[in-house]
């Protein structure tokens, strides 16, 4: 990595006979906003309390801008940290929450005020200084939070669930407003995380943990179309998957049992006769007719024919799941595209080569 500034090297960590970590390492460059996520359970958020010092790791090492922080405590780690219950003071104002770090490092008063004050600026909320958290929503405390874990200039801002407790109207809006205030101070960030959308908003990149590992670290881009296991598949939006046998690598074909040969847009690293998982997104399925082939290699299209038994609408798209032999298919179409589609509906279809990757089966 061109400017490894966080580097997490082979992370374990064991509740008795309970491995939490089974040997993580991460590395994040200065500036970068990595993501970890994963379902409940799955170690992110001990990586994280290992990092900012409130857990201690059964082994591995925790580097920061190449200092060892082994034996430092966390209030001397320069970190800052978010919690998802904000964990503001009820008897401060806004104003003394966002200046509590400063007090506690000798700044004096009025420099703490200035630079307290710059940060309610920066989150937006310059006339709440005198606020008490009970009086404000919990959009505006997560900001008050946000601003206090940032008005002393850490080296690496942690982010524990921070949106959790807020509705889907206000989490939308703070992931934008975080990845903004983030860019603009530019500010190395680890977000945790269990929501997928979350993750793909916000993220430079993702590492996805599982069973106290990670199984993959990209761009959003690459964890969600380039998946390396099924459970990232499976996890990352939705999915099918479908096991396969390799017919010709050199021509990228494989043997499906339901939904005969499928066609691949590269040459596969796996011999003949070699075992896969085929990922195809929902989203990349077409109905056939309506599907703008010209300019395209239509020798590299998949066809099917599915019956369609469920029916599920979301608004702007529709969720279609077709049975062709023993095997559903998930298909979701544009809400137009639907219209007049109804369960027992006989369904022609196609999808591109370039849709469609393959997963190594272990």
């Amino acid at each position: 990595m061109p400017d490894r500034y966080l580097q997490v090297s082979a992370l374990t960590k064991s509740y008795g006979s309970v491995t939490a970590l089974g040997g993580v390492s991460l590395d994040v460059e200065k500036g970068e906003f990595v993501t970890l996520l994963g379902p409940s359970g799955s170690g992110k958020t001990t990586t994280l309390m290992i990092i900012a010092g409130f857990e201690t790791a059964t082994s591995g090492t925790v580097e920061i801008g190449g200092r060892s922080l082994s034996n430092i405590p966390p209030h001397a780690r320069n970190i800052g940290i978010v919690f998802q219950n904000y964990a503001l003071f009820p008897h401060r104002t806004a104003l003394q929450n966002i200046m509590f770090p400063l007090n506690m490092r000798g700044v004096p008063a009025a420099e703490a005020e200035r630079k307290a004050r710059a940060m309610l600026d920066l989150v937006g909320l310059s006339s709440y200084g005198d606020r008490w958290p009970k009086d404000m929503s919990g959009g505006q405390q997560q900001r008050i939070a946000l601003a206090r874990a940032l008005v002393f200039e850490p080296s690496l801002l942690l982010l524990d669930e921070p949106l959790g407790a807020l509705d889907k109207s206000m989490r939308e809006q703070m992931q934008i407003e975080i990845k903004r205030i983030q860019k603009s101070l530019g500010v190395t960030t680890i977000f945790v995380t269990h929501d997928q959308s979350e993750a793909m908003t916000m993220s430079d990149r993702i590492a996805v943990f599982e069973q106290g590992r990670i199984d993959q670290i990209g761009t959003p881009q690459e964890v969600y179309r380039r998946p390396s296991t099924p459970f990232v598949a499976r996890f990352i939006g939705d999915s099918n998957l479908l096991p396969g046998i390799v017919l010709d690598p050199e021509q990228g074909l494989v043997r499906t049992e339901h939904f005969g040969l499928m066609r691949l847009p590269d040459r596969l690293k796996t011999a003949t006769g070699a075992k896969v998982t085929l990922m195809l997104r929902p989203e990349s399925i077409h109905l056939a007719g309506m599907m703008d082939t010209r300019g395209g290699d239509t020798e590299r299209m998949n066809r099917a024919e599915v019956n369609v038994h469920t029916v599920v609408p979301y608004g702007e798209s529709t969720l279609l799941i077709g049975r062709s032999g023993g095997s559903d298919l998930r298909i979701r179409l544009r809400a137009q595209e639907a219209d007049g589609i109804g369960s027992g509906a006989s369904l022609k279809l196609l999808w591109p080569a370039a849709a469609v990757h393959a997963i190594p089966t272990a």
